[in-house]
């Protein structure tokens, strides 16, 4: 039966013996050839034999899926469907695509071999969709795509994959495909091309035997010395050709690369060297001279036969992973420079926009990586663990990079291995090291695709497995030198000193002598053991990594670092390599928030004095200029600037950030923040460059766009990353300005929210974060125990050198100090000189939290009535650091304290307490004396000469009392606040139930309340004008309606802006004669220097005035007696009198509301309004004070005039500056006395005019009624009349007529002395004394008028 032929598929005849097996047994026990070939007819026999003896099965058709072949179209095959098939594959020939035209090329051969299409049906189809001639070699050799090599590479493996025997349909199917039979004998198998009828049967043996016949063959010439001398030869000539050490990289050539190779085959050729081993020795020579010579070994390896060859994969792009330089045909110029930067910028753009789709992963796709697809990964890793080894580690490659494997030389990366593993194995020599240059070079390998990842990673120390061994040792090897630089860590002498002998021990007794000896010998041989044994092993995996970053391999980089996370956490010298790719790719956008120069200005450096100076003439030195520093390569990230050294360095691989992508707008940098920055975090403020750089470019950011959008991701990305990175920085004041000014862009509840998760939040918990932080509290409490007051400075800026990184974790531990010891408060405050901005904002949010912590008792655990101790000494340092620091912002503080005060907190006003005290001067504990009090009634210029004799300091801290007021009216708390400490004072005996309202803790909290009540009420006044006060504060109706004041306190608010109101009013007239109040006119005096009386006409103009009053006053009277008031004139009719009520009429209204109407039984309501309105210096002004203080003003004028103690030019000035002073005070307080004066006058004028409304009720009803009668319960918060009026009864019994004579007969005492005056003898002896007795008796009727008014009626 043909071999071709199938028969029906049945079952194996068992057969008793194998003659195959007998016939494989004699080929091993022969020697002969004769023999074997003789073996090998009798094997060939026995399988045609068994051929025609036994059935030939069919085999099972395997499962496959195919995609381009399908059912559909096989079935149309004729029709349609082999036209689709050749269609689809020749437009994956054209584009090039090696995965359709992989697939279709596989599915042909599939259903070929299976039946299911005949197979020279299959093979035509193959040869219309290759339809051109094969590449030649030498376009193959430069990488470009051949169809005919990539199908005989699909059906090398095909055959591979498929079990004896062969099938004759697969000769069929390849000879139908018109490939030439030359291409297919260099491309093919010896055993395929024998099945497929191209080489004779004998062609294998031949090989076989002629490979024996090379290798174990002893050649004549071939001894040992000649290959020794063949090595040393290729290694003199590899050091030749590249220049050795001395010569510059920029020499090498391609030329040269080529030439030196084809030497290096030719040595290869004559002395018959091995060729794995003449690529180990090129290694290692490319190890020795890497640094100087990494261009020429470049160059020969690329042009070398040992250059991986591209597989299904793909290919390393142009500008990717190799520099341009070392590409075949590459020539230098400005096109390809300008073609390459356009293509990065386009490589660039695309990646963003891949990375913002999938994240992470787009950054294993850099160095032209091909993308495995959805589909393909999903079959691919279902496959997974069904084939060797080597395909294991692809699938986890792909697994875990979602790109194909990288393409390499595999036998490179065995030798690499090699290497790498006799480095770790127990026979390496003692005191041999791991050589650092051959992980360089492993690296550069790695980053030009000579070598692959994935082919060196098996060989690299130690395995997975054992890296959690790694990873415990160095965290423990970390904490010893954290331990050991905060201090604690090392051994002292006293710790490492041995026990001290027992002197009770007799002399003969036994010591511990012997143990020590023992001791010290069995240490000698542990010391001597540990010498013997060689160095511990590096890890080889974390030094590659390091490497990688160096190099820029970023793809491989990310596949170690996806295995062990934990690496950049236990291994610091992977952080600055991450934040060195970041600072790289962010710096194009950066480079458009850099100002522009407008000129660029050479500085020569500085010449200092030359050693030689001979030849110098005298007196004249040589001045040489500095040696100009040396730029080396090395193989670390570039160094400048090194003061210690007079040389820069640079990383002599300069392509190292060739793929890396470079962010392109603000929108790249968010992408670039949300992948690769994540594996640094916080760590990036070990780069300051990085953090400086991104603080810069959101500012700019921000101030472009304050779109809520902008404002939200910039917020986020503080709050997570820039803010928290400032703990890893090395007292860089300049990063901390920057972040601040990003941070100027938020309010202050973001900002503090973004304190919170820095120091409280989760970021706070982050491995790298609690270290810094741990070792700024013990530099803070070590800096706090050692200060003083003698070591202020060099403490202060210790302290604030460690509240630059971490400001809050500072702040608390010295607000932990303040509390416990309040001596250290002054001293803390001189330390905050040295604080940035940002640490001042963060000192407001630190004192904000201490004093708000939960759970803390407020109140002394001593005395329950007063703030606890801790709560006091805050208190202080915020009063004395806010006076200090006019950069520090009050409006939190005040806020918190006005939410504490609303949530019925009012321990903390102690906290507003001392910000009065300190900022503006005013205490609310001033001891005054009657004097003092009397003169504190008078003007401003009085009060303030008062104030400055008492030494109060509000007048020195008027700057510090403008930035207080200038917090409370921009946070318009000014008004809310004195509100709510009014209501308070109001409300605070209430508060407390009636089991714990003792008196005394009742009357402390209505005089602590008092207190404050009236500090912060002074300090409004002192600093605002009255309309300014207005502004924020409600007017006296609105305090007692809308926030439920009562009359007291709302008349003690409004009371000076109420004066000031009626001052501004025009001067008051009775019953509507303004020459009532006019001035007389000027005396005249006469020789003898007696006052003369005026002439008739002006004793007609005084008559007239006077009439006009004793008119005035009868009508009033005569109004009382008859009780009616049509005869009387209306105030209100009048001219003066209709502004003035205009301004009562408010006050009047509202207080007929809030009051009872009880309350008007005694009194009228403008009584009320006038009572609570006045003064006492409307009713006594203190002119006998103003007079008692010109006085001292002049007597210190006469002492500073006669002080002759510095009599120089500086002390004569200074004397008439004073002097100048004193008698601008005295001319102020002269000015304000009549002032007063006059505005007593109007005043009492305004009293006189209305008084005879106000008590007409009470008059006429007291006669026959009791005074409980007439106020029953009356109770006006405050003001208890009936109290008041039954004491005033009980010490007067004369009561009635009191109140009768304030009606009325006040003013017939008024009266009498003027008539007598007007009437009068005009003689010249008595007038004088006549008027002045006039005069007398007005001035004590003026001071007994107040008496009868407020003593008696409204104490």
């Amino acid at each position: 039966m043909d071999e071709g032929a199938q028969v029906e598929e049945d079952k194996e005849v068992p057969v008793e013996e194998d003659p195959i097996e007998e016939t494989k047994i004699a080929i091993i026990r022969t020697n002969s050839q004769s023999a074997r070939e003789k073996i090998r007819h009798q094997d060939l026999a026995l399988r045609l034999h068994d051929r025609k003896a036994h059935p030939v099965f069919k085999r099972e058709v395997a499962p496959f899926d195919y995609t381009f072949v399908t059912d559909e179209r096989v079935a149309s095959w004729s029709t349609g469907g082999r036209d689709e098939v050749a269609k689809a594959g020749i437009q994956a020939r054209q584009d090039e695509d090696s995965m359709d035209l992989a697939s279709v090329f596989h599915e042909l051969s599939r259903a070929s071999l299976d039946g299911r299409i005949d197979a020279s049906e299959c093979g035509t189809c193959i040869k219309d969709i290759l339809n051109s001639e094969p590449a030649s070699e030498d376009s193959s050799s430069d990488g470009s795509f051949d169809a005919h090599t990539y199908f005989l590479d699909m059906i090398s493996m095909i055959y591979d994959a498929e079990e004896p025997p062969f099938n004759p349909a697969l000769k069929a199917f390849i000879t139908a495909t018109g490939i030439s039979p030359n291409l297919m004998r260099q491309k093919l198998d010896a055993q395929l091309l024998q099945n497929l009828g191209l080489t004779r049967d004998t062609f294998i043996r031949v090989g076989i035997r002629q490979a024996t016949h090379l290798l174990y063959r002893q050649a004549n010439y071939n001894l040992l010395r000649e290959e020794s001398e063949g090595y040393s030869k290729l290694a003199t000539e590899l050091f030749v050709s590249s220049g050795g050490s001395d010569s510059l990289v920029d020499q090498a050539t391609q030329a040269q690369a080529r030439d030196a190779f084809e030497r290096v085959k030719g040595l290869i050729g004559t002395f018959d060297l091995d060729v794995g081993r003449v690529l180990d020795i090129t290694f290692d020579v490319f190890a020795s001279i890497l640094i100087k010579q990494y261009k020429f070994f470049v160059m020969l390896l690329r042009a070398s036969s040992w250059w991986p060859k591209h597989d299904l994969h793909g290919e390393i792009a142009k500008f990717e992973g190799l520099p341009s330089w070392a590409l075949p045909g590459y020539t230098e110029s400005k096109d390809e420079e300008e073609a390459a930067r356009l293509y990065r910028i386009k490589r660039d753009s695309a990646f963003w926009d891949r990375a913002r789709l999938v994240g992470l992963d787009a950054f294993f796709e850099l160095g032209g990586r091909k993308v495995v697809d959805a589909d393909s990964k999903a079959r691919l890793l279902g496959a997974k663990g069904s084939f060797d080894e080597e395909q294991d580690a692809d699938w986890k490659w792909i697994e875990q990079t979602g790109t194909f494997p990288p393409n390499g030389n595999k036998t490179a990366a065995q030798l690499l291995g090699f290497k790498l593993r006799y480095y770790v194995s127990p026979g390496r020599d003692k005191g041999e090291d791991f050589p650092a240059n051959l992980m360089y070079l492993a690296a550069l390998l790695i980053k030009i695709g000579f070598v692959s990842l994935r082919d060196l990673y098996p060989h690299l120390w130690p395995s997975d497995e054992q890296m959690s061994a790694v990873k415990e040792k160095k965290e423990k090897e970390l904490a010893e030198k954290s331990k050991a630089a905060r201090g604690g860590g090392a051994a002292n002498a006293l710790a490492m000193a041995g026990a001290l002998a027992d002197d009770t021990i007799p002399s003969g007794g036994r010591t511990r002598d012997t143990t020590t000896k023992a001791d010290d010998v069995s240490n000698t041989e542990g010391k001597t053991e540990d010498k013997e044994k060689p160095k511990e092993s590096a890890d080889q995996k974390s030094l590659l990594l390091i490497n990688l970053l160096t190099i820029g391999a970023i793809p491989e980089a990310l596949f170690i670092l996806g295995r062990f996370p934990w690496i950049p956490d236990v291994f610091p010298e992977v952080i600055p390599l991450i934040n060195r790719i970041l600072d790289h790719s962010i710096s194009d956008v950066y480079a458009t928030t850099r100002p522009i120069a407008s000129s660029t200005v050479a500085c020569s450096s500085k010449k200092f004095v030359s050693p030689d100076q001979s030849g110098m003439p005298k007196g004249q030195i040589r001045l040489a200029q500095p040696p100009t520093k040396s730029l080396m390569r090395w193989p670390f990230p570039q160094q400048y600037d090194d003061p210690a050294s007079n040389t820069n360095y640079k990383f002599y691989w300069e392509s190292w950030a060739d793929i890396i992508p470079m962010c392109q707008n603000v929108d790249d940098i968010f992408t670039l923040c949300g992948t690769l920055l994540n594996y640094s975090g916080v760590n990036i403020g070990r780069h300051p460059s990085l953090l400086s750089k991104l603080a810069r470019i959101g500012a700019m950011s921000l101030s472009n766009d304050s779109s809520k959008q902008n404002l939200d991701r910039w917020q986020d990305l503080l709050k997570r990353l820039l803010v928290p990175a400032l703990s890893l920085t090395k007292a860089n004041t300049s990063v901390v300005n920057e972040v601040y000014n990003m941070l100027r862009y938020y309010p202050v509840t973001i900002r503090y929210t973004i304190y919170a998760e820095w120091f409280e939040g989760q970021i706070s918990r982050l491995p790298a974060m609690k270290a810094a932080f741990a070792q700024t509290r013990l530099e803070t409490l070590s800096t706090m125990k050692r200060i003083s007051k003698t070591n202020i400075s060099s403490m202060a800026r210790r302290l604030a050198k460690a509240a630059y990184a971490s400001p809050g974790i500072v702040f608390s531990v010295a607000l932990s100090q303040i509390e416990s010891y309040s001596n250290l408060t002054d001293v803390v405050v001189e330390c905050a000189k040295y604080f940035t901005d940002l640490g001042y904002d963060v000192l407001v949010w630190s004192l904000m939290s201490s004093l708000g912590g939960k759970d803390r008792n407020r109140n002394n655990s001593e005395f329950a009535l007063l703030p606890s101790r801790w709560l006091i000494a805050l208190s202080k340092f915020s009063g004395k650091v806010y006076k200090r620091y006019s950069i520090m912002n009050l409006s939190p503080i005040i806020q918190y304290i006005n939410h504490q005060l609303y949530r019925g907190n009012a321990t903390d006003l102690v906290i507003l307490r001392e910000l009065i005290a300190s900022m503006a001067g005013v205490v609310p504990d001033t001891d005054f004396t009657d004097a003092q009090i009397t003169a504190m009634t008078g003007g401003p210029a009085l009060r303030r000469h008062t104030l400055i004799n008492l030494q109060d300091l509000r007048y020195e801290s008027v700057k510090t009392a403008k930035r207080l007021i200038r917090a409370l009216t921009e946070s318009k708390l000014a008004g809310q606040l004195l509100l709510s400490i009014a209501q308070h004072k109001q409300s605070a005996i209430y508060t407390i139930s009636d089991e714990e309202a003792h008196i005394k803790m009742l009357a402390t909290m209505v005089d602590e309340a008092q207190s404050m009540l009236f500090q912060y009420l002074d300090l409004l006044r002192s600093n605002l004008s009255v309309e300014e006060f207005d502004e924020h504060v409600p007017r006296i109706p609105d305090l007692m309606t809308e926030f439920g004041l009562a009359p007291s306190l709302a008349f003690m608010i409004g009371r000076a802006s109420l004066v000031h109101h009626i001052l501004q009013l025009a001067p008051p007239v009775l019953n509507g004669d303004r020459k009532a109040i006019m001035s007389p006119p000027e005396a005249k005096t006469d020789t003898e220097g007696d006052i003369g009386m005026n002439e008739p006409g002006d004793n007609a103009a005084i008559g007239d005035g006077t009439s006009a009053i004793v008119k005035s006053e009868n009508d009033v009277e005569m109004a009382d007696k008859d009780g009616r008031s049509s005869g009387t004139p209306n105030p209100v009719q009048n001219g003066a009198g209709d502004s003035y009520d205009k301004l009562m009429e408010p006050l009047v209204s509202c207080v007929q509301t809030v009051l009872s109407e009880h309350t008007w039984n005694a009194m009228s309501p403008d009584f009320y309004v006038t009572f609570w309105s006045s003064t006492l210096s409307d009713l006594n002004p203190p002119d006998l004070l103003y007079d008692a203080e010109i006085k001292k003003i002049r007597e210190q004028e006469r002492i500073v005039g006669n002080d002759r103690a510095d009599m120089s030019r500086s002390g004569l000035a200074k004397k008439e500056e004073t002097k100048k002073k004193l008698a601008e005070t005295r001319e102020d307080i002269l000015a304000e006395m009549h002032k007063e004066v006059d505005a007593f006058t109007k005043g009492r004028t305004r009293l006189l005019k209305r008084k005879s409304q106000w008590l007409q009720t009470s008059v006429k009803i007291l006669p026959d009624r009791t005074v409980a009668e007439v106020f029953p319960t009356v109770d006006t918060q405050g003001l208890d009349l009936i109290a008041q009026l039954e004491a005033l009864t009980a010490r007067e019994k004369n009561v009635r007529e009191d109140l009768a004579l304030t009606g009325n007969a006040t003013n017939q005492k008024l009266d009498k002395p003027k008539e007598i005056c007007a009437t009068s003898s005009s003689s010249k002896g008595n007038k004088w004394r006549r008027c002045s007795f006039i005069r007398k008796f007005e001035s004590q009727h003026t001071q007994d008028f107040p008496k009868a008014y407020g003593s008696r009626i409204s104490t």
